[in-house]
C-alpha cells in the first residue's frame, strides 16, 4: 500500500530551543489552527501535522505542561494562560496573558527573564510557496 501524498500543516519553531518551549510553541498553534481552548480538546495529531521528530517528542515529552495551557476566550481574544520559559535555566512556568515575572525564580541564583513562548507559524499546504 502506497503512502499518502495528502499534505500537511506544519508548524515552525527554532529547533535548539528547550524541550518546554517547543511543545508549548507547536501546542499553542495547533490549538489557534483547530480553535480549541484547552489542549485535550486537540484530540491525538495521529500524523495530522507535519510535526518534525524532535517537535513530536517535545509535545510528547511535555503533554503534563500542555495540560495546563488555556486557549484564547472567545470574549478576551488571548491565551489566559501561557507558557513562559527562562532562557538561561531552561525551566518552565504558567503565566497569564497579561503578566510575565520580570526574573527568574524557579533556580536559586538564576539571573534569566522568563519570556512567554510565541505560537510556531503553521504553514498550511496550501500557503506553501
Amino acid at each position: 500500500m502506497a503512502a499518502s501524498k495528502t499534505k500537511k500543516p506544519v508548524a515552525y519553531v527554532t529547533g535548539d530551543a528547550p524541550l518546554a518551549e517547543i511543545a508549548a510553541a507547536v501546542a499553542t498553534a495547533i490549538m489557534r489552527t483547530e480553535k480549541a481552548r484547552y489542549w485535550s480538546q486537540v484530540g491525538p495529531l495521529d500524523g495530522k501535522y507535519a510535526l518534525t521528530p524532535h517537535q513530536q517528542y517535545a509535545v510528547e515529552q511535555c503533554a503534563n505542561m500542555l495540560s495546563y495551557l488555556r486557549g484564547a476566550d472567545p470574549d478576551q481574544g488571548r491565551e489566559r494562560i501561557a507558557v513562559g520559559v527562562c532562557p538561561s535555566c531552561h525551566k518552565w512556568l504558567l503565566v497569564g496573558s497579561r503578566s510575565t515575572p520580570t526574573k527568574c525564580s524557579l533556580t536559586m541564583g538564576c539571573s534569566g527573564k522568563p519570556s512567554k513562548v510565541s505560537a510556531a507559524r503553521i504553514q498550511r499546504p496550501d500557503d506553501a510557496s
